[in-house]
């Protein structure tokens, strides 16, 4: 975690790095019921969070970036942020290859493309190997329904990915609590379209071969 922290504070322009215990396990509180595996540290003046998940998409970043003010805690950063010496201006939220930035101040979000070095740093701290041939990334559909603002039911296929890996029955064993950390994500997607979920099943699991440095430049 050390190496993400020196990155960082290259990535953000912060102050020298520190950690404050209190504001990690507040966010982790918040981060792990969305990603099981989430590590959470403080770099500076950047509180951050690696969600340390695999095969993550574009979209799901996008679903993340706008369910993040949503999240319960997050308002509470605005207090949490003067807690100790430093005073805390980011969350970061950290994917394979980008991160989710929110202005604690303002409430400001963008997303950061932090480099090569900030993914292969990513990969070394939450323990992920380099992906190698006869890997697979799963995708799941499930069904979701929901309610809209004037009362009608409605349903919709939902498309989302559960992670890359060589050993199928590791995939197995991971796949629920993958497949249960979507679930806010797809609860605060209805919301912001004015509706209300009352369900998601997952449908089908289908297996994508990956091949090893897949997403190499």
């Amino acid at each position: 975690m050390r190496r993400i922290a020196g990155l960082l504070c290259l990535v953000f322009i912060t102050a020298a790095c520190d950690l404050n215990e209190t504001v990690t396990s507040q966010v982790s509180d918040n981060l792990l019921p969305y990603f099981p595996n989430a590590k959470v540290l403080t770099s500076g003046a950047t509180i951050i969070g690696l969600s340390c998940a695999q095969g993550v998409g574009d979209s799901l970043v996008e679903q993340v970036r706008q369910m993040l003010p949503q999240m319960q805690g997050i308002g509470a950063l605005r207090t949490l942020r003067n807690v100790g010496a430093v005073k805390y201006q980011y969350l970061a939220i950290g994917f394979p290859r980008s991160m989710i930035r929110y202005q604690i101040g303002t409430g400001i979000i963008d997303t950061v493309l932090p480099g090569a070095a900030y993914e292969n740093a990513y990969r070394r701290d939450c323990g992920i190997a380099d992906t190698e041939p006869g890997s697979y990334a799963y995708v799941g559909m499930w069904q979701v329904e929901y309610t809209t603002q004037d009362g009608a039911t409605k349903t919709l296929s939902w498309y989302d990915t559960l992670g890359v890996y060589k050993d199928e029955n590791k995939a197995a064993q991971h796949q629920e609590a993958e497949a249960m950390s979507r679930i806010p994500l797809i609860e605060a997607t209805m919301r912001e379209r004015g509706g209300t979920l009352t369900g998601a099943t997952l449908l089908k699991v289908v297996r994508v071969p990956v091949a090893r440095n897949a997403f190499a430049e």
